[in-house]
């Protein structure tokens, strides 16, 4: 229960980080200062959840550990418009040319998938340059979430999905996922769609765009082919709040 009441804390928080009673749009700023709270938050309830519960798993993540690395990720706009601003302002246009080209090749290979179906190809994620993310200082929440106890499980998953077995800092996980559910509800209060989009198609579909920070904040629906469908029977698994949020009655 007190995991629980932590999590309902930490998506109102993240819910509230933008002005409420404010009519006005979302602005590139606030797009990033949203992300930027979600993930200082779920940082900070993690570290003292952990400090507070005395847990000691050990986390076997490393550097250049990337089995993880070829499963499907599901994103927010907000997100995914935040990695696009850190590689438009950092890499340069051959770098830019050459995760297009991996976007285009791996995209299409996983296009309409299930999770389940998308982890077993062990497509890997195009943000992986020689063997290690591209983007970590910026990775999505999900990416941060998800950490394994287990390292030897982590190769058997990649070598075989079906049969995924791998020990994750579930308190971790519930908190971050809270968080990206927090950042839903905070563009569902100002107007916008809360969708729940598949990383690559997404990222693709910003590259391809001249200015799509500035089309999502007008409200126009650049992102809809890359929404992970409510079909999927993984859906409910992998999305980070329900669609009866507003109805969610803090635990006691």
């Amino acid at each position: 229960m007190r995991l629980e009441k932590i999590c309902f804390s930490v998506c109102n928080t993240v819910k509230d980080a933008l002005d409420r009673d404010s009519n006005e749009l979302m602005s590139r700023e606030s797009i990033a200062e949203l992300v930027s709270v979600a993930e200082n938050v779920a940082d900070t309830e993690t570290i003292a959840y952990r400090q507070s519960e005395r847990l000691c798993g050990s986390v076997k993540c490393e550097k250049g550990c990337n089995f993880c690395c070829h499963m499907q990720v599901c994103v927010t706009a907000p997100e995914v418009l935040c990695v696009f601003a850190r590689i438009a302002e950092r890499c340069t246009p051959r770098e830019i040319s050459a995760l297009k080209e991996r976007l285009e090749k791996t995209y299409p290979q996983g296009r309409g998938l299930t999770d389940k179906s998308y982890g077993q190809l062990g497509i890997s994620c195009p943000l992986l340059v020689s063997e290690e993310c591209s983007i970590y200082s910026d990775r999505p929440i999900e990416c941060r979430a998800y950490v394994s106890t287990e390292l030897s499980a982590c190769k058997a998953a990649r070598d075989d999905y079906l049969h995924w077995n791998v020990p994750i800092d579930q308190a971790k996980y519930a908190i971050y996922k809270s968080a990206q559910a927090g950042i839903l509800a905070a563009v569902t209060a100002k107007g916008y769609d809360p969708e729940i989009l598949e990383l690559n198609h997404a990222m693709l579909i910003a590259l391809r765009h001249s200015d799509p920070v500035m089309s999502w904040l007008n409200k126009e629906p650049i992102f809809e082919p890359a929404r992970i469908s409510a079909g999927d029977p993984d859906y409910h698994a992998i999305q980070p709040w329900s669609p009866s949020f507003d109805d969610w009655i803090e635990p006691d």
